[in-house]
């Protein structure tokens, strides 16, 4: 992620309240995923796609574009600026729910991505900006 922005993505167990931290999954496991995209103060950002990938390979899209994410008292250009005084300092895909199945493990590993591509940082003359963060877990048979 660039200097202006951050992104986290955080996997529950089915009641999306229990983290599953860096403990294993197990094959016909329900998990929640969840991903924040965001501005920390230095300028505002927009456009592009943001989506959490499952390891089935499918996109779970939450903003396609992204919002004029930042704080509505910057003026970096690009986002209307003086508009809103609530434009959005965040962006985030919540409990996106995926059941682990054993065509989507390899080896014994599943791997969740959140990513941001092709966004517009508003500061002078940047270029297409994005960011991912990745998470593989330990995924265990279903029990029996």
């Amino acid at each position: 992620m660039g200097v202006s922005t951050f992104m986290n993505l955080l996997i529950f167990r089915a009641d999306g309240v229990t983290p599953v931290g860096g403990n294993p999954i197990t094959e016909c496991e329900t998990v929640k995923i969840r991903s924040t995209l965001g501005w920390n103060g230095e300028c505002l950002i927009q456009g592009g796609r943001f989506f959490v990938r499952t390891p089935d390979g499918v996109e779970h899209v939450a903003a396609d574009p992204v919002p004029c994410l930042g704080a509505a008292t910057v003026n970096t250009g690009g986002c209307t600026i003086g508009q809103s005084t609530s434009i959005s300092t965040t962006e985030t895909i919540g409990d996106v729910s995926y059941t682990v199945q054993p065509q989507d493990v390899v080896g014994d590993q599943g791997m969740f991505s959140a990513v941001w591509e092709d966004g517009i940082v508003h500061i002078v003359n940047h270029p297409p900006q994005g960011g991912s963060r990745s998470l593989t877990l330990t995924v265990e048979p279903c029990p029996d």
